[in-house]
């Protein structure tokens, strides 16, 4: 509970020795001042719940300090003190609002401790309806800030929902013709290792056939990626070098990329090892990689990074970023490009890769982003949260 204070004015000093000695016993502490200005000064240091002002005072009566009062704080309990010839006053002072009670001189003991109280309780009053408001307008923004995330997990998970929908169509497709397609994928690796075999290959046609070989199995494994989605498979993860794994899929692009002389740059700041699957996000680096390959002009410029997030409002978590300095992406084709089968490229893209990039993302754990401004080029990152390894994974 509030301290419950009182402070008494008047220019006789006799008077205010009677109204502390009188309130003693009725306030936790008792202020005096033997002016209107040093009230306020009081007033100004300490919190008072009651004020106790004589009416006739030099220099600022008691009607002028009560209505300074009123002004500096509101919420005091105003009472004025008023001699027989001043009671006029005092009443046109209450109907102006300007003080609560009057009380005659001399004043009645019972009667002034009976008041005081009512003005401690006025003030208590007060004070418990100021907390409580400002409980509720604290409720009130909690509870506004509640809905407001609630909506936005709900449109995100909305949208997870209709992405898995879509990718799941994706998945039945893929099924109907994985077999036509793996079997002349199968086809084309044998006689790939076949040739590769030969003695009269140089070491570089041997190690071209091997990239080759590779990419055709990459394929095969798009593929069963593809029925992977529709079937809910689980991401077959292991503690990994994220840094390790973006080096490898730079490797299988240095070809296209030295077609068009990019240059590229490596900022990798990330030295924890991610749990993750090794086959799906090599998948994701290559798609992203390929299509920033794509899109840049010769001697462009390609640059990939790696950062920890950590712990804050999102767990931690590591961040792939890929940055081209191509043309960019117009607004109205950058909100679409992870959905299934939409394409920037025309007859050259299936309009799959982002997508099938989103869902391994998300299966694990993780978030995909894009950013990209026409004629400054592209930013697409993802996240990967960052799990305990266990002695198992290492």
């Amino acid at each position: 509970m509030s301290e419950h204070t009182v402070l008494c004015v008047d220019d006789e000093p006799e008077i205010l020795h009677a109204l502390q000695r009188e309130l003693r016993n009725v306030a936790d502490r008792v202020f005096t001042a033997t002016s209107g200005q040093e009230g306020l000064q009081l007033l100004a240091e300490h919190p008072i719940a009651v004020v106790v002002s004589d009416m006739r005072m030099p220099d600022m009566d008691g009607a002028t300090f009560l209505h300074h009062v009123l002004e500096f704080a509101p919420n005091t309990f105003r009472i004025v003190l008023t001699g027989h010839a001043d009671i006029q006053a005092a009443i046109a002072a209450i109907n102006e609002g300007e003080i609560h009670r009057y009380l005659p001189k001399p004043w009645n003991a019972v009667e002034l401790a009976h008041i005081i109280g009512q003005g401690f309780e006025r003030c208590d009053l007060i004070r418990e309806n100021m907390a409580l408001t400002d409980s509720l307008s604290e409720r009130n923004q909690q509870l506004s800030e509640l809905n407001e995330t609630l909506e936005q997990r709900v449109a995100e998970r909305t949208q997870q929902l209709l992405h898995s929908e879509r990718l799941s169509m994706v998945g039945r497709l893929a099924a109907g013709v994985v077999h036509e397609v793996m079997t002349p994928l199968t086809i084309a690796v044998g006689w790939v290792e076949t040739v590769s075999q030969a003695d009269n290959i140089t070491a570089g046609q041997r190690e071209a056939l091997a990239t080759v070989s590779e990419q055709i199995l990459r394929a095969a494994s798009i593929m069963e990626n593809m029925q992977d989605f529709s079937r809910q498979k689980h991401a077959i993860k292991n503690a990994t070098d994220i840094n390790a794994l973006i080096d490898h899929a730079l490797k299988l692009m240095v070809h296209p990329m030295r077609r068009k002389a990019i240059e590229t740059s490596r900022a990798f700041t990330v030295s924890t090892p991610v749990v993750l699957d090794e086959g799906q996000i090599s998948q994701v680096l290559l798609n992203l990689l390929g299509n920033a390959v794509d899109a840049l002009p010769p001697e462009g410029k390609l640059s990939i990074s790696t950062l920890t997030h950590a712990p804050g409002t999102e767990p931690a978590c590591v961040e792939v970023c890929i940055e081209d300095n191509g043309p960019g992406i117009g607004p109205a084709y950058l909100e679409h490009i992870f959905e299934p089968f939409f394409t920037t490229k025309g007859n050259k893209g299936t309009g799959l890769g982002l997508s099938i990039c989103k869902g391994i993302v998300e299966a694990h754990g993780g978030k995909i982003n894009a950013e990209s401004h026409l004629g400054r080029g592209s930013i697409f990152s993802f996240t990967l949260p960052l799990e305990e390894v266990s002695t198992k994974d290492r």
